[in-house]
């Protein structure tokens, strides 16, 4: 759970505020599993996301997602990541995910 502005990254997002979690099943938007290891869903009940982009450690955009509800990231290797849900209204939300095969 995330204390906002307190200084501290509880959920190691690389944010100090409220999780990213929460706000994402606010706006009706969810993925599993987590960890992925070929492919993984993406629910948006609202249609609110542009796209989604998968990124690395070094915040290096590995691969972008635009209408695919069920994403193949099979030739991705191991590791972990963080999946950036960019939202039509122009918000991002950042979630990490682990990548095992």
């Amino acid at each position: 759970m995330e204390v906002c502005n307190n200084g501290i990254d509880e959920d190691c997002d690389g944010l100090d505020n409220l999780s990213s979690v929460d706000e994402l099943a606010l706006n009706g938007i969810s993925f599993y599993p987590n960890p992925v290891n070929q492919r993984f869903n993406i629910e948006d009940q609202n249609n609110l996301i542009n796209e989604v982009r998968l990124m690395n450690m070094h915040g290096q955009t590995i691969r972008v997602f635009n209408q695919s509800i069920n994403p193949n990231i099979e030739d991705v290797p191991q590791g972990n990541y963080t999946l950036s849900f960019v939202l039509k209204d122009g918000q991002v939300f950042h979630k990490p995910v682990m990548v095992i095969h």
